[in-house]
């Protein structure tokens, strides 16, 4: 039994964020052997949350986390532990590449507990990540679809199932419509400013705002989007970029990117409502959703009247099913005319396609097999 005076400085220096000083206080207390379900969990949990952590303690977490599963599988402790062991891949994997040989035993590990419990949300939730990763989509797809069955609320699970499902034989556009529908009923309104309230005719140009999570490092969204808005017409346009990624992690293609706006906003630390008041406080007349269900934590922003105009293009090449996205960007091969009764936005078809690569200014050679 742990003692209470043991149990409340962990816990008053987990609180506090010292996770290397709870690391010490579990090893001076326990050997691996002897160490409870719960702090093998634990002491695992803080090597993954220190701001310094290295590949060598994120495998050394994992140890903590298969012994904590080994020792409780059969209670709460070891669908945590599990959950965690999965997440710490799969957040990792494309960083350390070395994450991707630890799938199989977690699949091993979730296929047991999955037998015992059977149905539990978070476990399942945590099962659509390492089944995605595994490249199972109708594993994937099952598990997503028992999350909805049992009315999960996760805006994750129902952006996700949405977002499978396009890329799957048996769904056509009527059926990704049709779920579509309830999307704005997962995603809340949030605090805006009406639009009469912002005085646009104080802008000396016309104000174009682009929110996404993916201007960052060399993401493919980056490739299609700078040249774009490089050549847009600077004597008309004013560009913002509101970014949600940090821009610590810009690189390459990303800062590119960055030089071609007139304007860019790292915004990542704000929370969807600051965001949205952010946006607003900038006049813009037109802005650009580049994410859709991509980033389902992010997407609510724009389930609310932000700009006059508001547009999805780029990220998500489907309906968002919001009423507060009035356009979305495409081309006659990407909709079909008889499928656009099938999207909530207007469909403005550019004449050639709808994106344009910017191309890649490195050298690539020939790589054998």
């Amino acid at each position: 039994m742990l003692s209470k005076i043991f149990s409340q400085n962990v816990k008053d220096l987990f609180v506090r964020k010292k996770y290397q000083e709870v690391i010490k206080k579990i090893e001076e207390f326990s050997s691996i052997k002897d160490r409870p379900a719960g702090l093998s969990n634990l002491i695992g949990v803080c090597k993954i949350l220190k701001s310094d952590r290295n590949k060598n303690e994120i495998i050394s977490a994992l140890s903590d986390f298969e012994d904590s599963y080994l020792k409780s599988k059969k209670n709460e402790i070891g669908i945590e532990a599990l959950t965690n062991f999965i997440t710490t891949c799969v957040t990792n994997i494309k960083i350390y590449h070395e994450m991707a040989e630890y799938l199989p035993k977690a699949k091993k590990m979730y296929e047991e507990i999955e037998k015992h419990f059977g149905y539990h949300e978070r476990l399942f939730a945590s099962g659509s990540d390492l089944y995605q990763y595994l490249l199972d989509h109708k594993k994937t797809i099952k598990i997503l679809k028992s999350l909805i069955d049992n009315n999960s609320r996760s805006k994750i699970t129902i952006c996700k199932y949405g977002f499978i499902n396009n890329y799957q034989e048996e769904w056509k556009q009527k059926d990704y419509f049709d779920y579509s529908k309830n999307f704005s009923n997962y995603f809340p309104k949030l605090k805006t400013k009406k639009l009469k309230e912002i005085n646009y005719n104080q802008n000396k140009k016309i104000k174009i705002g682009f929110v996404s999570c993916d201007f960052t490092s060399n993401h493919s969204v980056t490739y299609f989007a700078k040249d774009t808005i490089k050549n847009l017409d600077k004597n008309v346009f004013e560009t913002y970029s509101f970014s949600l990624s940090e821009d610590r992690f810009l690189k390459s293609s990303s800062l590119e990117l960055k030089k071609n706006f007139d304007k860019w906003y790292d915004l990542s630390k704000l929370g969807n409502e600051d965001v949205v008041k952010f946006i607003q406080s900038e006049k813009i007349e037109i802005l650009f959703d580049v994410m859709g269900l991509t980033k389902a934590p992010r997407i609510e922003i724009f389930n609310n009247r932000i700009s006059p105009i508001q547009i999805s293009w780029l990220a998500f090449c489907n309906t968002v099913g919001f009423e507060t996205i009035d356009y979305l960007i495409a081309d006659k091969n990407l909709i079909y005319e008889d499928e656009e009764k099938f999207y909530k936005e207007k469909i403005i078809k550019m004449p050639d396609i709808w994106n344009c690569h910017s191309g890649f200014k490195l050298d690539r050679k020939l790589s054998n097999l």
